[in-house]
């Protein structure tokens, strides 16, 4: 069916004292045989049913309104929207379909069209917010999820599900006594070297000096893999803090993260020092994988021979925010 022209004016009788309100009996009971009627009698339901034909005509967008985006021959999407710019689509792009739920301002619509031409394909046309998102398949508000998404840029990284500036906080966890910690033999140390134990239940992980006559910092690192893409500039993860479980509060045993610039060997701390009785840190330093390297550092300075050290060490924690590629090292 044609949509039918659009009522002319704002409603029948709308102009001051043209209607007579009716009462709910006699709109129950309607108009009689032999009753006479005035034209304001008249007025007030042809003018009630106009306000409401009027009403569903413009559909207020205080209220929201449900449409179909049409333009000429443009066809292609279902969305109810209201002015405060939340938008609920079924929609269709690239080959996908799906729901769109977005909540944001009036004017960042994410809108795809499809354009029939007769005797030719289809063509879909995006027409994207001002802060330049790219085709959303499902958004859920300001606070939710957004995804799935794999957007591929040089100079944000390849985003996973969050196209704008937002991160992805982790937490990767590291226990020595799984592996994965090798020490490094001090310099000038002939011999046996450091070497460690794990005890207990559950069990920490002890640093020990298993030389007889050297005194030496004991050092074990674990390396912290961050995925660097080629040609990749930014939207790299960003470390926020480093914790674990100790045995005890002797302090004779650290931990830390550090990074090593592969150019010049130069290592610098990335975090501060956890310890038994200071077992956790936070920090805010953003990755650069393409030109570091990271790791977690055990430490036990200037152990006498034949020692272990007081403290024990289990469950590290590196805390991340993510916004690209997906979270793991």
């Amino acid at each position: 069916m044609t949509r039918p022209a659009d009522l002319p004016g704002t409603g029948w009788g709308t102009n001051p004292g043209r209607r007579t309100a009716l009462s709910s009996a006699q709109w129950g009971t309607g108009w009689v045989e032999g009753q006479p009627l005035t034209a304001k009698d008249l007025n007030d339901p042809l003018g009630q049913l106009s306000d409401w034909i009027e009403y569903l005509q413009t559909s207020s967008p205080t209220d929201g309104v449900w449409t179909v985006i049409n333009s000429g021959t443009t066809y292609g999407t279902l969305g109810y929207s209201t002015t405060s710019g939340t938008w609920l689509t079924l929609t269709s792009a690239n080959g996908r379909s799906g729901l769109q739920i977005e909540a944001g301002s009036a004017t960042a619509a994410h809108v795809v069209r499809q354009t029939m031409t007769p005797g030719a394909s289809p063509t879909w046309t995006l027409a994207y917010d001002p802060a330049g998102a790219d085709v959303i398949m499902l958004k859920v508000g300001s606070l939710g999820m957004i995804g799935p998404t794999a957007v591929a840029s040089a100079s944000t990284g390849i985003r996973y599900g969050y196209p704008g500036s937002s991160k992805q906080a982790s937490a990767h966890y590291y226990d020595p006594c799984l592996g994965g910690f090798t020490p490094v033999r001090p310099t000038g140390v002939n011999g046996i070297g450091p070497v460690y134990e794990c005890a207990g239940s559950p069990e920490y992980w002890n640093a020990a000096n298993a030389s007889a006559v050297s005194t030496f910092d004991v050092v074990f690192r674990h390396r912290l893999l961050l995925t660097s893409p080629t040609g990749q500039l930014s939207g790299y993860p960003v470390f926020t803090g480093l914790s674990a479980t100790f045995s005890g509060t002797a302090n004779d045993l650290t931990a830390r993260i550090w990074s090593r610039n592969r150019s010049t060997g130069t290592d610098t701390a990335i975090t501060g020092a956890i310890t038994g009785s200071s077992p956790s840190v936070s920090v805010s330093t953003a990755a650069t994988p393409a030109t570091h390297d990271y790791f977690i550092e055990l430490k036990a300075a200037g152990m006498t021979p034949s020692s272990v050290t007081s403290d024990g060490i289990r469950a590290i924690i590196v805390t991340m925010e993510w916004q690209a590629l997906v979270p793991t090292m």
